[in-house]
This record gives structure tokens, sequence and C-alpha cells, in this order.
């Protein structure tokens, strides 16, 4: 039987992670071999850079990305995930990680009495 190139379960959705949340996502979900190959998986951003951002990892055997930005890393990251089969055959995809940042009013605790200066 001759090799299947591996194709795409379904488009891989862009996701929105807020800071100081965890992360994950099973980029192996979205990828399929007809033929029954074992997959490896692989990410880099869109224009190019093979390395991710500090706070995120990534698991080339397994497809799992994760991680958990602070504020900091606020940003958009443009994503290429591939996937490719025991021959290299290859498929991939593209997706946004927008990481975003809720600013939280601070909170009074304790009420300050007026206060009298001579």
């Amino acid at each position: 039987m001759p090799n299947t190139t591996p194709k795409l379960n379904g488009e891989i959705p862009d996701q929105d992670v807020p800071t100081k949340a965890p992360f994950s996502l099973d980029l192996s979900t979205f990828f399929v071999d007809d033929d029954g190959d074992l997959l490896g998986y692989h990410v880099k951003t869109t224009s190019g850079l093979e390395q991710l951002p500090a706070w995120l990892s990534f698991d080339n055997k397994t497809g799992l990305l994760s991680g958990t930005p602070v504020k900091t890393d606020v940003a958009n990251i443009d994503l290429t995930v591939m996937a490719y089969d025991d021959l290299n055959s290859i498929v991939s995809d593209d997706f946004r990680l927008t990481v975003t940042h809720e600013n939280v009013e601070p909170v009074l605790v304790t009420s300050l009495a007026d206060q009298l200066l001579d």
C-alpha cells in the first residue's frame, strides 16, 4: 500500500490566552494519517522563526503546545504547525495565538480617616 500524506482533521482555530492562566492545546487532534503512520509535529512562527516565545513550550512527539504567559508576553503570535509521517510527507496549518491582559482596578481595603494638617 502506498504512503498517504497526513491531512487536516479540521482547521486549528485561533486561540485567546489570558495572562497568568495556564494554556494547553493538543495540536495532534487536528491531524490524521489514513494509513496509520505515527505522526511527528513541528511548530514555528509564520515569519519563519524556529524559536517560540520563552513562556511557550512544544512537544514534537505528542503535539502538545503549553505554557503560562505573563503581562510582558502580551502579543499576537502567528504559528505554523506541521505534521509529518516517517516518509516526511507533510501537511500544515496556521493559526494565531493572542495573549491578552485584563487590567484589574485596585481595590480599597481600608478607608482612611480625614486628616487635618496644622
